[in-house]
């Protein structure tokens, strides 16, 4: 992690600049915690000074210092951007993720609502919602609401990722292995969102800074709570362009602008960038007929020279067998429980696997029936997938369908469920369906 942003900082000009302009934002955000003056008391100090020494920024015309008023400013405004970017990247993550992996009924469910929160108009609610609230209006409701509207682009972004993912072979591979819903969203198809999740957090903090600006500039928010915004609200009340106090309102925007720039360049900075060093780039390496956590290296960071006997790999130390040898197995991909179904002929299909063997054949049962041939596609290698096919001719009411197959060494997969610790799991593959 750290060693990325290193590599981040030394070669990514953009990047780099970004940290350095929302560093510095933050170092006036964080002198607010040693301020000589509380942001909600007046008339502290002499009214209406220009920039100068011993107050750097002016004072206002309500007789406050404009560096410490904006140092509380900031803070309060960077925390709510924050706050909602965080609240709205849990629900477009898990209606994202949840939609992309389940699909069928599930993901028309989660998207119609999903798209309802699209079509609102976003800005006509939140003043809507402060006339309702008045008195009420608090800057946390403000937050919780500005979170539940700004969730539901990116989700559909996370989604299209996500259905994208459920195709891939280690998803299968996870799914045959036993691996729960939860847990390959969290561990398998999680990272390969988190830059979306990324950008899509320094996005959706400008967007919500810039919303509770306007908000604020317009009286619809708690403008006794000391933001960017509520500064500018003053300044306005106080016709402070008017009155030649340009100060009052030029640093605030001028801070706000910074950081939108520097949250924009951290949101596009990676763009087009290759894999770092420090990822692995350029080496991956995966050998055919054993199980991963022996074979494939995800991220190669350094090497050493030794003999089998000599070493045990990282999963051998936790536990897992030593030796990993693939073994035979098969899946029945289609079709699935809760799919539409009716009596009359059903292709029953799925993919084998016996790497370095090759498959000889496939066998399907239906309920507790004798075991009937499948029709095998073209083997391209031993070690490839092959594609099977079982034309049933289905009748009405439930059936279990189970699935068996046969390397080219003629052994057949064991009937006996396994786990996958430690070297594998074994065991028939059956769905139960329900035929009208």
């Amino acid at each position: 992690m750290w060693t990325i942003l290193r590599d981040l900082l030394r070669h990514n000009r953009g990047f780099a600049a970004g940290v350095v302009l929302l560093g510095g934002v933050l170092l006036i955000a964080a002198l607010s915690f040693v301020s000589p003056y509380s942001p909600l008391d007046s008339y502290v100090v002499p009214p209406d000074l220009p920039p100068g020494w011993p107050h750097v920024l002016g004072t206002t015309s309500r007789g406050q210092d404009v560096f410490w008023m904006l140092a509380f400013a900031i803070r309060n405004t960077l925390a709510f951007g924050v706050l909602v970017a965080l609240i709205s990247r849990l629900l477009s993550l898990l209606i994202g993720l949840v939609a992309g992996y389940a699909g069928g009924w599930v993901d028309r469910v989660l998207m119609s609502f999903n798209d309802t929160f699209i079509v609102i108009p976003l800005f006509p609610i939140l003043v809507l919602f402060y006339f309702v609230m008045r008195d009420k209006m608090s800057w946390f409701a403000l937050a919780g609401v500005m979170a539940c509207l700004g969730w539901a682009y990116d989700a559909r972004l996370i989604r299209s990722v996500a259905m994208s993912l459920r195709t891939r072979e280690f998803t299968e591979t996870s799914i045959f292995s036993g691996m729960s819903m939860p847990r390959i969203l969290a561990e398998e198809h999680l990272p390969y969102v988190m830059p979306i999740v990324f950008s899509t957090t320094m996005n959706n903090i400008n967007w919500s800074i810039g919303l509770e600006v306007t908000l604020s500039v317009l009286g619809f928010t708690d403008i006794n709570t000391p933001t960017i915004g509520s500064m500018i609200y003053w300044a306005n009340q106080h016709t402070a362009m008017v009155a030649g106090v340009w100060w009052w309102i030029a640093f605030p925007v001028a801070l706000v602008v910074l950081t939108f720039i520097g949250l924009f360049l951290l949101a596009v900075s990676m763009n087009g960038e290759p894999l770092p060093i420090a990822h692995g780039f350029p080496v991956r390496v995966v050998v055919p007929g054993l199980y991963g956590y022996v074979s494939a290296t995800k991220w190669v960071v350094d090497m050493e020279l030794t003999t089998f006997d000599a070493y045990d790999a990282y999963w051998v130390q936790r536990g897992w067998a030593q030796q990993a040898p693939i073994k035979t197995q098969c899946r029945i991909d289609t079709p699935l429980p809760g799919d539409p179904l009716a009596a009359g002929e059903i292709a029953i299909a799925g993919i084998a696997w016996a790497q370095h063997r090759g498959i000889d054949r496939v066998e399907v049962q239906i309920d507790d029936g004798a075991w009937v041939g499948a029709e095998l596609a073209a083997e391209d290698t031993p070690d490839t997938w092959r594609l099977w096919v079982y034309r049933w001719q289905a009748t009405s009411g439930e059936h279990t369908i189970r699935a068996r197959a046969t390397d080219g060494e003629g052994r057949t997969q064991p009937q006996e469920q396994v786990p996958p610790f430690p070297d594998g799991a074994t065991g028939y593959p059956s769905v139960v369906l329900n035929v009208p």
